[in-house]
């Protein structure tokens, strides 16, 4: 099983969105609230063997990541900015770092709804093959 690949992704999305104007909170936590907003929740779903060799010297993962962006609106000076586009600039930079830079397959990225309706969400869905002991993407 390889653990530290999820954190490896965590940290590199973390420092990358920094750069952001929105300068967005990045956890690798499920929280059932927050009081700062955007926030980005970084979550390993899963995390199975796939393949065994039949001398056990190689294996390979399957990981797949669920990641939660959220927003509200923000005001800069006398405009607003949409909790939509800051929602949709966020998940274009995680995805210049899971999905360029790593090549995670995007499984879907979409709108989810969300209890308190002036905060805009969308939870994108990847997944990558490792070769375990090598440490190397496929």
């Amino acid at each position: 099983m390889n653990i530290d690949f999820t954190n490896q992704v965590y940290r590199e999305v973390k420092e990358y969105v920094s750069k952001s104007n929105y300068s967005p909170r990045v956890t690798q936590k499920n929280l059932k609230q927050s009081d700062k907003f955007p926030l980005i929740t970084i979550i390993e779903e899963d995390n199975k063997n796939e393949l065994i060799s039949t001398n056990f010297c190689e294996s390979t993962d399957k990981i797949y990541l669920t990641i939660n962006i959220y927003a509200q609106d923000k005001a800069y000076g006398n405009e607003t900015i949409s909790n939509v586009n800051i929602v949709r600039e966020l998940a274009k930079l995680v995805d210049d770092i899971v999905g360029k830079k790593y090549k995670m397959q995007r499984l879907s990225c979409k709108p989810t709804p969300n209890l308190d309706d002036t905060i805009y969400r969308i939870t994108a869905k990847y997944s990558k093959k490792i070769i375990t002991n090598k440490n190397i993407l496929i």
